[in-house]
């Protein structure tokens, strides 16, 4: 199993069961609505490499692409719970 699966599967029990419907439309409005994650040249991403502060640019786009993978999981999963 890899990384991604057991990150899904410690994020979907918790989506379906911990969060109401308001706090899971908060989130989904932070992450699509306003765009914070829609591509990894977007805020959100690049806010994850700066508080990294790697000076390699690989490494940094490493991080702002799995910042933006996660984050496309996670609202794949919040489309589900909805």
């Amino acid at each position: 199993m890899g990384w991604n699966e057991t990150a899904r599967m410690s994020l979907e029990p918790r989506i379906r069961d911990d969060y109401d419907d308001r706090q899971v439309e908060a989130a989904h409005r932070v992450l699509i609505d306003i765009g914070q994650f829609a591509s990894v040249k977007s805020f959100g991403p690049q806010q994850i490499v700066e508080f990294h502060n790697s000076d390699d640019k690989e490494t940094q786009e490493m991080q702002a692409r799995r910042a933006y993978e996660l984050v496309q999981r996670l609202l794949v999963l919040m489309e589900e719970y909805r």
